[in-house]
């Protein structure tokens, strides 16, 4: 747990590989933390916050082509 809370964060600042251990890392944490009841919804805010570590190669294709169709018409409209 403390490897995990005190190094992960860190790899913020690192290329992608370290920085999807360092979410994916902190995620299972978290994951682990709200199995056991703890913290309530502390642990979906820190998992979100985790996101940010993720770039465009993570997620699937069909998630992009998603968030474009979502995004599209408000692109247009503004």
């Amino acid at each position: 747990m403390f490897a995990i809370e005190g190094l992960a964060p860190w790899c913020v600042l690192l290329p992608r590989r370290p920085r999807l251990a360092g979410a994916l890392g902190l995620i299972g944490l978290q994951l682990l933390i709200a199995a056991t009841g703890n913290y309530g919804i502390f642990n979906a805010l820190a998992i979100t916050l985790c996101f940010g570590m993720l770039d465009d190669a993570v997620w699937p294709r069909w998630l992009h082509r998603l968030a474009l169709r979502r995004r599209l018409p408000q692109l247009l409209a503004g």
